[in-house]
């Protein structure tokens, strides 16, 4: 039985006729096992990133409200975190609802996301 026949058929145009005398299918195991490791520890840590992101927006968010129901209405949202980290979570803000308003389309011109208006 012919090497062909374990391949689909809509992939017979990109096989190579003559296999490569150098390629080990043992390497070629190993490096999908180590780009597949890589890839979920590179994710794992993409979102802890994310987690401590969110974790400290709705923390500060959090503290201010709960300063609030204390009673120090005086404080203004400026004064209770500081020009500098009250510009941060406004740009934060922002560019969430950048990312939720944009539309993209894909190279065969389909829509992938739509704009939510």
């Amino acid at each position: 039985m012919s090497k062909i026949n374990h391949i689909a058929r809509q992939d017979w145009d990109y096989v190579p006729k003559d296999a490569d005398p150098d390629f080990d299918p043992a390497r070629n195991k190993r490096i999908i096992e180590e780009t597949i490791k890589k890839s979920a520890a590179h994710r794992r840590k993409k979102n802890r990133e994310f987690e401590a992101g969110v974790k400290e927006r709705s923390e500060a968010i959090a503290n201010y409200v709960e300063s609030l129901k204390q009673g120090s209405r005086d404080m203004g949202i400026e004064k209770y975190f500081g020009r500098k980290h009250l510009a941060y979570l406004q740009g934060k803000d922002i560019m969430e609802r950048i990312k939720d308003g944009l539309q993209v389309i894909d190279e065969k011109k389909k829509v992938t996301r739509e704009s939510p208006d």
